[in-house]
Protein backbone atom coordinates (compact mmCIF):
# COMPACT_ATOMS: atom_id res chain seq x y z
CA UNK A 1 0.00 0.00 0.00
CA UNK A 2 3.02 2.28 0.74
CA UNK A 3 4.22 1.73 -3.13
CA UNK A 4 0.52 2.52 -4.70
CA UNK A 5 0.38 6.33 -5.83
CA UNK A 6 -2.19 8.95 -5.04
CA UNK A 7 -4.28 9.96 -7.82
CA UNK A 8 -4.75 13.56 -6.94
CA UNK A 9 -0.88 14.03 -6.40
CA UNK A 10 0.30 11.25 -8.47
CA UNK A 11 3.23 10.42 -5.83
CA UNK A 12 3.38 7.40 -3.48
CA UNK A 13 1.81 7.42 0.00
CA UNK A 14 4.73 6.13 1.65
CA UNK A 15 4.79 3.51 4.98
CA UNK A 16 4.71 6.20 7.30
CA UNK A 17 1.67 7.82 6.22
CA UNK A 18 0.14 4.24 5.45
CA UNK A 19 1.03 3.39 9.51
CA UNK A 20 -0.27 6.17 10.98
CA UNK A 21 -3.80 5.83 9.06
CA UNK A 22 -3.70 1.97 10.10
CA UNK A 23 -2.53 2.63 13.87
CA UNK A 24 -0.04 0.64 12.99
CA UNK A 25 3.85 1.03 14.39
CA UNK A 26 5.97 1.37 12.04
CA UNK A 27 8.91 -0.56 14.02
CA UNK A 28 6.75 -3.78 13.62
CA UNK A 29 6.31 -3.56 9.87
CA UNK A 30 10.39 -2.94 9.43
CA UNK A 31 10.70 -6.42 12.18
CA UNK A 32 8.21 -8.79 10.27
CA UNK A 33 10.26 -7.37 7.12
CA UNK A 34 12.78 -8.59 8.32
CA UNK A 35 11.91 -12.08 9.47
CA UNK A 36 10.21 -12.91 6.22
CA UNK A 37 13.78 -11.83 4.07
CA UNK A 38 16.19 -14.62 3.98
CA UNK A 39 19.56 -13.90 5.22
CA UNK A 40 21.80 -13.46 2.77
CA UNK A 41 25.88 -15.24 3.25
CA UNK A 42 28.29 -11.72 3.92
CA UNK A 43 31.67 -12.27 3.71
CA UNK A 44 34.68 -10.52 5.95
CA UNK A 45 35.35 -7.10 4.58
CA UNK A 46 38.28 -6.78 2.89
CA UNK A 47 41.27 -5.56 4.33
CA UNK A 48 43.01 -2.17 3.81
CA UNK A 49 45.70 -0.92 2.84
CA UNK A 50 48.79 -2.53 0.77
CA UNK A 51 48.62 -6.72 1.00
CA UNK A 52 50.82 -8.13 3.60
CA UNK A 53 54.12 -10.09 2.51
CA UNK A 54 52.27 -13.61 4.29
CA UNK A 55 48.65 -13.84 4.50
CA UNK A 56 47.04 -14.90 8.22
CA UNK A 57 47.68 -18.47 7.67
CA UNK A 58 51.37 -18.51 6.89
CA UNK A 59 52.76 -16.31 9.74
CA UNK A 60 50.15 -18.29 12.18
CA UNK A 61 52.16 -21.01 11.08
CA UNK A 62 55.53 -18.96 11.73
CA UNK A 63 54.21 -18.38 15.32
CA UNK A 64 53.24 -21.92 16.06
CA UNK A 65 56.40 -23.61 14.97
CA UNK A 66 58.23 -20.94 16.94
CA UNK A 67 56.47 -21.50 20.38
CA UNK A 68 56.48 -25.29 19.74
CA UNK A 69 60.63 -24.95 20.01
CA UNK A 70 61.18 -22.83 22.55
CA UNK A 71 61.68 -24.18 25.90
CA UNK A 72 60.13 -21.92 27.95
CA UNK A 73 56.08 -22.46 28.51
CA UNK A 74 55.50 -18.45 29.41
CA UNK A 75 56.31 -16.86 25.83
CA UNK A 76 53.55 -14.19 24.91
CA UNK A 77 52.95 -11.86 21.72
CA UNK A 78 55.64 -9.83 22.36
CA UNK A 79 58.48 -12.02 22.18
CA UNK A 80 56.73 -13.67 19.46
CA UNK A 81 56.84 -10.32 17.33
CA UNK A 82 60.10 -9.65 18.44
CA UNK A 83 61.16 -13.43 17.60
CA UNK A 84 59.86 -13.07 13.96
CA UNK A 85 61.25 -9.61 13.55
CA UNK A 86 65.11 -9.44 14.55
CA UNK A 87 65.39 -13.58 13.80
CA UNK A 88 63.43 -14.25 10.77
CA UNK A 89 63.19 -10.75 9.67
CA UNK A 90 59.57 -10.62 9.28
CA UNK A 91 57.75 -7.34 8.43
CA UNK A 92 54.37 -7.38 10.62
CA UNK A 93 52.66 -4.90 13.39
CA UNK A 94 52.51 -6.34 16.78
CA UNK A 95 48.90 -6.07 17.06
CA UNK A 96 48.68 -9.00 14.35
CA UNK A 97 50.38 -11.11 15.98
CA UNK A 98 48.64 -10.37 19.23
CA UNK A 99 45.31 -10.53 17.35
CA UNK A 100 46.24 -14.15 15.69
CA UNK A 101 47.69 -15.55 19.07
CA UNK A 102 44.32 -14.76 21.05
CA UNK A 103 42.18 -16.03 18.05
CA UNK A 104 43.47 -19.62 18.05
CA UNK A 105 44.34 -19.77 21.81
CA UNK A 106 47.96 -19.02 21.63
CA UNK A 107 48.21 -16.57 24.95
CA UNK A 108 50.04 -17.40 27.56
CA UNK A 109 47.28 -17.75 29.61
CA UNK A 110 45.58 -20.01 28.02
CA UNK A 111 48.83 -22.10 27.52
CA UNK A 112 49.10 -22.36 31.41
CA UNK A 113 48.00 -26.10 32.87
CA UNK A 114 45.04 -25.90 34.36
CA UNK A 115 44.64 -26.40 38.03
CA UNK A 116 42.54 -29.47 37.45
CA UNK A 117 45.57 -31.22 36.02
CA UNK A 118 47.56 -31.49 39.41
CA UNK A 119 44.98 -34.40 41.59
CA UNK A 120 45.85 -34.53 44.77
CA UNK A 121 46.17 -38.37 44.80
CA UNK A 122 49.07 -38.62 46.82
CA UNK A 123 50.10 -39.29 50.26
CA UNK A 124 52.07 -37.65 52.70
CA UNK A 125 51.73 -40.13 55.86
CA UNK A 126 54.87 -40.53 57.33
CA UNK A 127 55.16 -43.90 59.36
CA UNK A 128 57.67 -43.51 61.59
CA UNK A 129 59.18 -39.96 62.87
CA UNK A 130 62.14 -38.19 61.11
CA UNK A 131 61.36 -39.30 57.47
CA UNK A 132 59.47 -36.63 55.92
CA UNK A 133 59.25 -33.08 57.47
CA UNK A 134 58.00 -30.02 56.59
CA UNK A 135 58.95 -26.26 56.09
CA UNK A 136 57.59 -23.08 55.18
CA UNK A 137 57.46 -19.47 56.57
CA UNK A 138 55.02 -16.73 58.04
CA UNK A 139 55.37 -13.19 59.23
CA UNK A 140 54.49 -11.15 61.83
CA UNK A 141 53.94 -7.33 62.62
CA UNK A 142 55.71 -5.31 64.85
CA UNK A 143 56.03 -1.97 65.97
CA UNK A 144 59.58 -1.05 66.39
CA UNK A 145 61.27 -3.18 63.38
CA UNK A 146 57.81 -3.39 60.83
CA UNK A 147 57.67 -7.23 59.46
CA UNK A 148 59.55 -9.76 61.10
CA UNK A 149 59.55 -13.47 59.69
CA UNK A 150 59.51 -16.95 60.78
CA UNK A 151 60.44 -20.58 59.42
CA UNK A 152 59.52 -23.40 60.93
CA UNK A 153 60.45 -27.02 60.41
CA UNK A 154 57.55 -29.73 61.54
CA UNK A 155 57.89 -33.76 61.75
CA UNK A 156 54.87 -35.32 59.40
CA UNK A 157 54.90 -38.34 62.09
CA UNK A 158 53.57 -36.38 65.01
CA UNK A 159 53.35 -32.88 64.14
CA UNK A 160 56.11 -31.89 66.61
CA UNK A 161 58.33 -29.02 65.40
CA UNK A 162 62.09 -29.96 65.34
CA UNK A 163 62.96 -26.48 64.51
CA UNK A 164 62.14 -22.60 64.32
CA UNK A 165 64.09 -19.23 63.79
CA UNK A 166 62.61 -15.96 63.54
CA UNK A 167 64.47 -13.06 61.77
CA UNK A 168 63.94 -9.65 60.52
CA UNK A 169 64.40 -10.42 56.56
CA UNK A 170 63.45 -13.62 55.25
CA UNK A 171 66.01 -14.66 53.17
CA UNK A 172 67.19 -18.22 51.54
CA UNK A 173 69.85 -17.89 54.51
CA UNK A 174 67.60 -17.89 57.37
CA UNK A 175 64.94 -20.45 55.93
CA UNK A 176 67.99 -23.01 56.21
CA UNK A 177 67.88 -22.30 59.89
CA UNK A 178 65.36 -24.44 61.31
CA UNK A 179 66.35 -27.63 59.34
CA UNK A 180 70.10 -27.28 60.64
CA UNK A 181 68.32 -26.98 64.06
CA UNK A 182 66.55 -29.88 63.46
CA UNK A 183 69.71 -32.07 62.04
CA UNK A 184 71.44 -31.14 65.21
CA UNK A 185 68.08 -31.58 67.78
CA UNK A 186 67.24 -35.06 66.41
CA UNK A 187 70.54 -36.50 63.93
CA UNK A 188 73.61 -35.13 66.46
CA UNK A 189 74.89 -33.79 63.44
CA UNK A 190 75.31 -31.64 60.34
CA UNK A 191 77.61 -33.68 58.55
CA UNK A 192 77.87 -35.09 55.23
CA UNK A 193 74.84 -37.41 54.55
CA UNK A 194 73.24 -37.06 57.95
CA UNK A 195 69.66 -37.05 57.16
CA UNK A 196 70.10 -39.80 54.69
CA UNK A 197 66.75 -41.20 54.12
CA UNK A 198 64.87 -37.87 55.46
CA UNK A 199 62.73 -35.86 52.68
CA UNK A 200 61.84 -31.99 53.45
CA UNK A 201 58.67 -31.25 52.00
CA UNK A 202 58.35 -27.28 51.06
CA UNK A 203 56.61 -24.74 48.47
CA UNK A 204 57.99 -23.07 45.46
CA UNK A 205 58.69 -19.61 47.11
CA UNK A 206 62.09 -18.15 46.90
CA UNK A 207 64.42 -18.99 49.90
CA UNK A 208 63.73 -23.05 48.71
CA UNK A 209 64.33 -22.71 45.43
CA UNK A 210 67.56 -20.96 45.59
CA UNK A 211 70.73 -23.02 44.97
CA UNK A 212 72.01 -22.05 48.76
CA UNK A 213 69.19 -23.96 50.08
CA UNK A 214 68.89 -26.64 47.76
CA UNK A 215 72.51 -27.50 48.15
CA UNK A 216 73.21 -28.12 52.12
CA UNK A 217 70.22 -30.13 52.16
CA UNK A 218 71.66 -32.41 48.85
CA UNK A 219 74.78 -32.22 51.51
CA UNK A 220 72.99 -33.88 53.84
CA UNK A 221 71.47 -36.38 51.70
CA UNK A 222 67.87 -34.63 52.46
CA UNK A 223 65.37 -35.20 49.35
CA UNK A 224 63.59 -32.44 48.40
CA UNK A 225 60.08 -32.94 47.57
CA UNK A 226 58.08 -29.30 46.28
CA UNK A 227 54.17 -29.31 46.82
CA UNK A 228 52.51 -28.14 43.43
CA UNK A 229 52.32 -24.72 42.38
CA UNK A 230 49.94 -22.13 43.94
CA UNK A 231 48.00 -25.27 45.90
CA UNK A 232 49.34 -24.85 49.82
CA UNK A 233 47.56 -27.86 50.50
CA UNK A 234 50.27 -30.05 48.96
CA UNK A 235 52.23 -28.63 52.49
CA UNK A 236 49.05 -28.95 54.67
CA UNK A 237 51.51 -29.97 57.93
CA UNK A 238 53.69 -27.20 58.25
CA UNK A 239 50.47 -24.87 57.35
CA UNK A 240 48.72 -26.22 59.68
CA UNK A 241 51.27 -25.56 62.73
CA UNK A 242 51.58 -22.27 61.42
CA UNK A 243 47.88 -21.97 60.97
CA UNK A 244 47.79 -23.04 65.05
CA UNK A 245 50.82 -21.25 66.34
CA UNK A 246 49.02 -17.70 65.16
CA UNK A 247 45.50 -18.85 66.50
CA UNK A 248 47.12 -19.29 70.19
CA UNK A 249 50.21 -17.64 70.18
CA UNK A 250 50.62 -14.35 67.81
CA UNK A 251 46.79 -13.25 67.30
CA UNK A 252 45.38 -10.84 69.29
CA UNK A 253 49.15 -9.36 70.81
CA UNK A 254 50.95 -6.68 69.97
CA UNK A 255 55.14 -7.73 69.29
CA UNK A 256 57.40 -4.98 69.51
CA UNK A 257 60.76 -6.27 68.29
CA UNK A 258 61.47 -9.51 66.92
CA UNK A 259 62.67 -11.04 69.92
CA UNK A 260 59.50 -10.85 71.65
CA UNK A 261 58.04 -12.92 68.44
CA UNK A 262 60.66 -15.19 69.01
CA UNK A 263 60.05 -15.79 72.34
CA UNK A 264 56.33 -15.94 71.76
CA UNK A 265 57.40 -18.83 69.07
CA UNK A 266 59.75 -20.58 72.05
CA UNK A 267 57.53 -20.74 74.43
CA UNK A 268 54.70 -22.36 71.47
CA UNK A 269 56.97 -25.28 70.59
CA UNK A 270 57.87 -25.98 73.89
CA UNK A 271 54.50 -26.58 74.66
CA UNK A 272 53.84 -30.57 74.78
CA UNK A 273 51.16 -31.15 71.84
CA UNK A 274 48.29 -32.45 74.06
CA UNK A 275 48.37 -29.27 76.40
CA UNK A 276 48.88 -27.62 73.25
CA UNK A 277 45.59 -28.77 71.87
CA UNK A 278 43.98 -28.02 75.14
CA UNK A 279 45.04 -24.89 75.74
CA UNK A 280 47.12 -25.29 78.60
CA UNK A 281 49.62 -24.29 80.24
CA UNK A 282 53.08 -26.28 80.16
CA UNK A 283 53.51 -28.74 82.96
CA UNK A 284 56.38 -28.69 84.92
CA UNK A 285 57.62 -31.54 86.59
CA UNK A 286 60.07 -32.46 88.77
CA UNK A 287 62.98 -34.80 86.81
CA UNK A 288 62.66 -38.32 87.83
CA UNK A 289 65.02 -41.37 86.78
CA UNK A 290 65.28 -41.72 83.59
CA UNK A 291 63.29 -38.46 83.26
CA UNK A 292 64.43 -34.89 81.87
CA UNK A 293 63.88 -31.71 83.21
CA UNK A 294 60.62 -31.63 81.23
CA UNK A 295 58.89 -34.76 83.03
CA UNK A 296 59.46 -36.67 79.35
CA UNK A 297 61.29 -39.87 79.11
CA UNK A 298 64.24 -39.52 77.29
CA UNK A 299 65.02 -41.98 74.15
CA UNK A 300 68.04 -41.74 72.47
CA UNK A 301 67.72 -44.12 68.78
CA UNK A 302 70.66 -44.87 66.85
CA UNK A 303 70.09 -45.53 62.76
CA UNK A 304 72.40 -47.24 60.84
CA UNK A 305 71.99 -45.04 57.50
CA UNK A 306 73.25 -46.07 53.85
CA UNK A 307 77.31 -45.74 53.62
CA UNK A 308 78.02 -46.47 57.42
CA UNK A 309 77.04 -43.24 58.65
CA UNK A 310 75.59 -42.79 62.48
CA UNK A 311 73.04 -40.25 63.36
CA UNK A 312 71.47 -39.87 66.79
CA UNK A 313 67.97 -38.99 67.39
CA UNK A 314 66.42 -37.61 70.16
CA UNK A 315 62.19 -38.55 70.45
CA UNK A 316 59.68 -36.79 72.51
CA UNK A 317 57.55 -39.20 74.79
CA UNK A 318 54.96 -38.74 71.98
CA UNK A 319 56.53 -41.30 69.65
CA UNK A 320 58.52 -43.55 72.13
CA UNK A 321 56.08 -46.55 71.11
CA UNK A 322 57.17 -46.87 67.99
CA UNK A 323 57.81 -50.07 66.37
CA UNK A 324 61.68 -49.45 64.10
CA UNK A 325 62.83 -51.02 61.44
CA UNK A 326 65.91 -53.28 60.87
CA UNK A 327 68.51 -51.29 60.81
CA UNK A 328 67.60 -48.88 64.02
CA UNK A 329 68.38 -49.46 67.62
CA UNK A 330 66.68 -47.99 70.54
CA UNK A 331 67.99 -47.59 73.50
CA UNK A 332 67.10 -46.38 77.51
CA UNK A 333 68.70 -43.44 78.78
CA UNK A 334 69.33 -45.01 82.15
CA UNK A 335 75.78 -43.37 85.00
CA UNK A 336 79.53 -43.73 88.07
CA UNK A 337 82.97 -43.59 89.03
CA UNK A 338 84.17 -47.30 89.34
CA UNK A 339 85.61 -48.08 92.88
CA UNK A 340 89.44 -47.87 92.93
CA UNK A 341 91.50 -50.60 94.95
CA UNK A 342 95.15 -50.25 95.62
CA UNK A 343 96.63 -53.44 94.66
CA UNK A 344 99.95 -55.04 93.12
CA UNK A 345 101.75 -58.49 92.33
CA UNK A 346 102.01 -59.23 96.65
CA UNK A 347 98.76 -58.06 97.75
CA UNK A 348 95.28 -56.87 97.02
CA UNK A 349 93.53 -54.08 99.39
CA UNK A 350 89.86 -53.64 98.60
CA UNK A 351 87.32 -51.41 100.51
CA UNK A 352 84.98 -53.22 102.59
CA UNK A 353 81.32 -52.02 104.16
CA UNK A 354 81.41 -51.73 107.89
CA UNK A 355 78.25 -49.52 108.50
CA UNK A 356 74.74 -49.53 107.82
CA UNK A 357 75.78 -49.75 103.97
CA UNK A 358 75.44 -53.24 103.87
CA UNK A 359 76.13 -56.36 106.07
CA UNK A 360 78.20 -58.86 104.56
CA UNK A 361 77.56 -62.20 105.24
CA UNK A 362 77.83 -64.57 107.64
CA UNK A 363 77.21 -62.81 110.71
CA UNK A 364 78.54 -64.39 113.98
CA UNK A 365 75.40 -65.33 115.97
CA UNK A 366 74.05 -67.95 118.38
CA UNK A 367 71.24 -68.80 120.60
CA UNK A 368 73.11 -65.92 123.80
CA UNK A 369 74.63 -63.46 120.70
CA UNK A 370 74.28 -61.76 117.73
CA UNK A 371 77.75 -59.64 116.42
CA UNK A 372 76.80 -57.68 113.06
CA UNK A 373 79.06 -55.03 111.46
CA UNK A 374 77.27 -51.48 112.29
CA UNK A 375 77.34 -48.04 111.53
CA UNK A 376 80.62 -47.09 112.75
CA UNK A 377 81.10 -43.45 110.87
CA UNK A 378 83.26 -41.91 108.28
CA UNK A 379 87.67 -41.99 109.11
CA UNK A 380 89.20 -41.74 112.87
CA UNK A 381 92.04 -39.54 111.51
CA UNK A 382 92.35 -36.42 109.15
CA UNK A 383 95.88 -36.97 108.07
CA UNK A 384 97.78 -40.17 106.88
CA UNK A 385 101.34 -41.44 107.03
CA UNK A 386 103.04 -41.95 103.53
CA UNK A 387 106.78 -41.32 102.21
CA UNK A 388 108.41 -42.30 98.93
CA UNK A 389 107.87 -46.08 99.60
CA UNK A 390 104.26 -46.17 101.73
CA UNK A 391 101.23 -44.75 102.36
CA UNK A 392 99.14 -45.41 105.29
CA UNK A 393 95.66 -43.99 105.76
CA UNK A 394 93.70 -44.25 109.05
CA UNK A 395 90.11 -44.92 110.01
CA UNK A 396 87.11 -46.98 108.40
CA UNK A 397 86.37 -46.48 105.01
CA UNK A 398 82.83 -45.34 104.17
CA UNK A 399 80.26 -47.38 103.39
CA UNK A 400 79.07 -48.60 100.13
CA UNK A 401 75.75 -47.17 98.81
CA UNK A 402 73.30 -48.95 97.10
CA UNK A 403 73.53 -49.17 93.90
CA UNK A 404 71.69 -46.39 91.63
CA UNK A 405 70.21 -46.23 87.73
CA UNK A 406 72.99 -46.22 85.26
CA UNK A 407 71.91 -43.18 83.04
CA UNK A 408 73.10 -41.43 79.60
CA UNK A 409 72.93 -44.65 77.64
CA UNK A 410 74.43 -44.29 73.94
CA UNK A 411 75.93 -45.27 71.30
CA UNK A 412 79.40 -44.74 70.13
CA UNK A 413 80.49 -46.13 67.16
CA UNK A 414 78.41 -48.62 65.12
CA UNK A 415 78.23 -51.70 67.53
CA UNK A 416 79.35 -50.06 70.92
CA UNK A 417 77.89 -48.19 73.09
CA UNK A 418 78.86 -46.83 76.74
CA UNK A 419 76.71 -45.29 79.61
CA UNK A 420 78.10 -42.80 82.61
CA UNK A 421 80.06 -44.32 85.39
CA UNK A 422 78.34 -45.52 88.24
CA UNK A 423 79.69 -44.39 91.87
CA UNK A 424 78.79 -47.34 93.81
CA UNK A 425 79.39 -49.84 90.95
CA UNK A 426 81.71 -52.66 91.21
CA UNK A 427 80.20 -54.50 87.78
CA UNK A 428 77.98 -53.59 85.46
CA UNK A 429 75.12 -56.28 83.30
CA UNK A 430 73.47 -55.59 80.25
CA UNK A 431 70.02 -56.59 78.80
CA UNK A 432 68.65 -57.06 75.56
CA UNK A 433 65.12 -57.46 74.50
CA UNK A 434 63.15 -56.71 71.77
CA UNK A 435 60.72 -53.45 71.62
CA UNK A 436 57.76 -55.62 70.69
CA UNK A 437 58.23 -57.44 73.76
CA UNK A 438 58.29 -54.53 76.66
CA UNK A 439 55.14 -55.33 77.47
CA UNK A 440 55.95 -58.76 78.60
CA UNK A 441 59.77 -57.73 79.89
CA UNK A 442 62.57 -55.84 80.05
CA UNK A 443 65.14 -57.95 78.55
CA UNK A 444 67.46 -60.70 79.68
CA UNK A 445 71.17 -60.58 80.07
CA UNK A 446 73.32 -60.55 77.39
CA UNK A 447 76.89 -59.84 79.21
CA UNK A 448 77.53 -59.53 83.17
CA UNK A 449 80.39 -58.55 85.64
CA UNK A 450 81.42 -55.50 83.05
CA UNK A 451 84.22 -54.10 84.89
CA UNK A 452 84.20 -50.63 81.98
CA UNK A 453 81.31 -48.57 81.15
CA UNK A 454 81.11 -49.76 77.58
CA UNK A 455 80.45 -52.75 75.24
CA UNK A 456 79.96 -53.99 72.21
CA UNK A 457 77.18 -55.75 70.30
CA UNK A 458 77.37 -57.29 66.88
CA UNK A 459 73.78 -58.66 66.94
CA UNK A 460 71.31 -57.55 64.49
CA UNK A 461 67.66 -57.99 64.89
CA UNK A 462 65.57 -59.50 62.29
CA UNK A 463 63.27 -57.94 59.60
CA UNK A 464 61.17 -55.51 61.18
CA UNK A 465 62.34 -55.72 64.79
CA UNK A 466 64.03 -53.42 67.10
CA UNK A 467 66.44 -53.64 69.80
CA UNK A 468 66.62 -51.67 73.67
CA UNK A 469 68.96 -51.94 76.02
CA UNK A 470 69.47 -51.66 79.81
CA UNK A 471 72.39 -51.43 82.18
CA UNK A 472 72.30 -51.97 85.30
CA UNK A 473 75.22 -51.81 88.30
CA UNK A 474 76.02 -53.99 91.17
CA UNK A 475 78.45 -52.82 93.97
CA UNK A 476 80.87 -54.87 95.40
CA UNK A 477 78.60 -56.84 97.77
CA UNK A 478 76.88 -57.90 95.05
CA UNK A 479 73.63 -55.94 94.82
CA UNK A 480 72.67 -54.93 91.69
CA UNK A 481 70.48 -51.85 90.84
CA UNK A 482 67.24 -51.03 89.56
CA UNK A 483 66.64 -51.10 85.69
CA UNK A 484 65.05 -47.96 86.06
CA UNK A 485 61.03 -46.92 86.41
CA UNK A 486 58.31 -47.12 83.60
CA UNK A 487 55.95 -44.31 82.51
CA UNK A 488 54.26 -44.72 85.70
CA UNK A 489 57.34 -43.98 87.41
CA UNK A 490 57.20 -47.89 89.55
CA UNK A 491 60.64 -49.44 89.47
CA UNK A 492 61.26 -51.80 86.48
CA UNK A 493 61.11 -55.87 87.32
CA UNK A 494 63.94 -57.60 86.70
CA UNK A 495 62.38 -61.78 85.90
CA UNK A 496 65.81 -62.77 84.82
CA UNK A 497 68.57 -61.29 86.68
CA UNK A 498 72.44 -62.24 85.23
CA UNK A 499 74.26 -64.51 87.36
Amino acid sequence: MSRERSAATGRPYGIQRVCAAWDVARSTVYLRRKRSTPPTAVGPAPRRGPRPPLSDDELLARIRAYLQASPFAGEGHRKVFAHLKIVEGIRTSRNRVRRLMRENSLLSPYRRPSENERAHDGSLAATLPNRLWGTDGFRVQTVEEGWVWGFIAVDHFNSECVGYHVCKEGTRFNALEPIRMGLEACFGSVGRGAALGLTLRMDHGCPYTSDHFLHPIAYWGITRSFAFVSQPQGNGIAERFIKTLKQQSLYGRIFRNTQEVYQAVSAFVQQPLAHRAAGLPYPRRSPGPGLDPGGRLMLICVQEIRGGTIAERRLSEMSRQIVFPVVTFCLSLLPALAAKAQTSTNYQNKEHVVNSGGNPAPTLTSTNYKVTLSSIGDGLLATSMSSSSYQMSGGFDEAYPPPGEVLNLRFTSKTGFGWNPEPSVGTYNVYRGLVSGLASGYGSCIQSNLTTPSTTDTETPAAGQCFFYLVTAKNRLGEEGTLGKNSAGTPRPNASPCP
